[in-house]
Formats: C-alpha cells, structure tokens, sequence
C-alpha cells in the first residue's frame, strides 16, 4: 500500500513538474495568425488542395524556425478553406521575421 502511494506521489510530482517546464517554455510565445491571402483552389477545394495548402504552411513556418518538426509543433491551426493562413505559437522576433517575408 505504501508503495502505491509513493509511486502515485512520484507520477503526480512528475506531472507537475513537466507542466511547469513546459508553460516556462511557452512563456515567451503568444498566438498569431498569418494571413497569406486567398487560395487559389477556388470555391471548392479538393482534399488534395487543402492538403498542399496546409503542407505549404509548415514550410512557410519550417523556414523561419528551422525545422518542420518545429513547424508542426507551432501551428495550432491551418485556414485551408476560405482563407488562406495559420495559427502558431510564435516569439514576437519570429512573427516579425514572418512579416518581412510577406512584405517582401
């Protein structure tokens, strides 16, 4: 029985930890949408099509953080249909460097 609570101590002490670790981490990161403008799928995209378009995200992303991996942990969501964007958790540096891409 002591055992059991000891190990149940040591998952909920571990949890805890491994919470706080990562909330540090994404201390400095706020969420920003990055409008690219329209698709140029049309009214009716294809799986295909939303596919490429959201694949095409990542790389925009991967580009600036350096590695796709990366990219795939930072997007929280890819506008794929109507408009065409994404949300991700990024550093105001990384934003800003994402806009002078566009502006460019």
């Amino acid at each position: 029985m002591g055992g059991c609570i000891f190990n149940l101590h040591l998952l909920v002490s571990s949890f805890l930890l491994s919470t706080f670790f990562l909330n540090a981490a994404q201390a400095n990161k706020k969420c920003y949408i990055v409008y690219l403008g329209a698709h140029s799928h049309g009214p009716n995209p294809s799986s295909y099509d939303l596919e490429s378009a959201t694949n095409s995200h990542y790389d925009l992303l991967s580009s600036t953080l350096g590695s796709h991996e990366k990219a795939k942990e930072a997007i929280i969501y890819s506008y794929n249909k109507h408009i065409n964007g994404f949300a991700a958790l990024l550093e105001e540096e990384e934003a800003a460097q994402i806009a002078s891409k566009e502006d460019g």
